[in-house]
């Protein structure tokens, strides 16, 4: 394995477990918020989870995990992109 293939993979493991590791908290954070909403408001779980789900990306307090989070999927598909240029023919 080449130097250049070793060190793309090792940068694309570390870039996809940043972006695991945020989307996860995303899902745990919108999962507390519609737990919230079904305590102050007992009209469904899955009424009360797509609340969240769609507050999640309008609320200003979460813009900065958002940009955060889109800027580590655009690192994410970049690095998937050099890849195929890194691997050369074949």
């Amino acid at each position: 394995m080449k130097t250049s293939v070793a060190l793309w993979l090792g940068g694309q493991v570390i870039v996809f477990a940043i972006w695991a590791f945020l989307m996860f908290r995303m899902l745990w954070m919108i999962s507390r918020r519609a737990a919230a909403e079904r305590k102050e408001q007992p009209s469904g779980e899955i009424g009360s989870r797509f609340t969240a789900f769609f507050g999640f990306f309008k609320d200003p307090e979460t813009h900065r995990f958002r940009m955060r989070l889109l800027a580590v999927t655009i690192l994410l598909f970049a690095v998937q992109f050099a890849g195929t240029f890194l691997s050369g023919p074949g």
